[in-house]
């Protein structure tokens, strides 16, 4: 069913999030690695309190695994904007 979503990186109108900002929250592990399959999933949106998903996973749902893991996602992700072709 993901694979059929055409933006992976919605937003919800009210909160900014998208649907790995809820799976960090949650630690839905499972949605994560499916979301991971999309190569346009964007680790770098911010949500409305200008969190990013790694934030989420650490502050709220207090699993560091998954913080750190989404981290280096998101670094990797920011250093690729970055770099010149």
């Amino acid at each position: 069913m993901i694979e059929q979503v055409h933006d992976i990186n919605v937003v919800d109108q009210q909160t900014q999030a998208t649907a790995l900002h809820f799976a960090a929250l949650r630690s839905v592990t499972g949605l994560i690695d499916r979301l991971e399959q999309r190569e346009d999933l964007d680790y770098l949106v911010q949500d409305r309190q200008g969190r990013y998903p790694s934030e989420l996973a650490w502050e709220i749902s207090g699993n560091e695994e998954l913080g750190a893991m989404l981290h280096i996602e998101l670094f990797e992700h920011f250093i690729g904007f970055f770099q010149y072709p």
